[in-house]
């Protein structure tokens, strides 16, 4: 089972009352309020998913961090992983052990891939006929990975490669990538153990 949804939060009005007691707490100091819209958008998407993945479940779910300060549902055996970017929010859910990432395109920025990215990585993005969507599909790819592995950004991004041969690999050893391109943006998940394409990938109405 994977499902992904995205969604639109800049016409978002919902107050952080009702969110679990971990997006509160992130979001009680936002005084950015497309922060903090980003942050509800990805939280109610979390809700929708949960609501399919695991009917009955309490909402808000307790959520708790590991050391790294990845994320996870308490008592259960259920994961997922949250990411937003500009006006759009994006969960992943899954009964395997994943990380997801939305990335806007923009502007190439070789300066910040010869600094994050590998010899490969770079080739693959300076071969392709749109450089800009390049990056941001690798980008969203290796986010995508240290998230599932759970460290978090304690995994520098240039200690492993997704395109060592100038093309993006479909798996890193138990892990496995998909991606999708929509709005400007591309999004991408990483499953440990499972399938890669996922069951559902849905714009839905916040």
């Amino acid at each position: 089972m994977l499902l992904a949804y995205y969604g639109a939060v800049d016409a978002l009005k919902t107050g952080i009352e009702g969110l679990s007691k971990y997006r509160q707490e992130r979001l009680s100091a936002a005084k950015v309020q497309i922060k903090k819209q980003q942050g509800i958008g990805a939280e109610l998407l979390l809700y929708k998913a949960l609501k399919k993945a695991v009917p009955g479940m309490a909402l808000p779910p307790e959520i708790s961090v590991n050391e790294y300060g990845k994320p996870y549902l308490e008592k259960s055996d259920v994961f997922f992983s949250l990411s937003h970017s500009g006006k759009l929010a994006f969960c992943a859910v899954s009964g395997h052990e994943l990380g997801a990432d939305v990335q806007q395109a923009g502007s190439y920025d070789s300066r910040l891939a010869k600094r994050f990215f590998t010899a490969g990585e770079i080739k693959y993005i300076e071969s392709c006929p749109d450089m800009d969507m390049a990056f941001a599909r690798v980008w969203a790819l290796k986010e995508s990975y240290i998230k599932a592995v759970g460290m978090g950004l304690g995994m520098p991004l240039n200690s492993f490669d997704i395109c060592p041969e100038g093309e993006c690999l479909p798996e890193i050893m138990e892990y496995s990538f998909w991606h999708h391109e929509a709005e400007g943006c591309v999004f991408a998940i990483c499953v440990k153990n499972g399938a890669a394409k996922p069951d559902e990938f849905l714009k839905l109405r916040l």
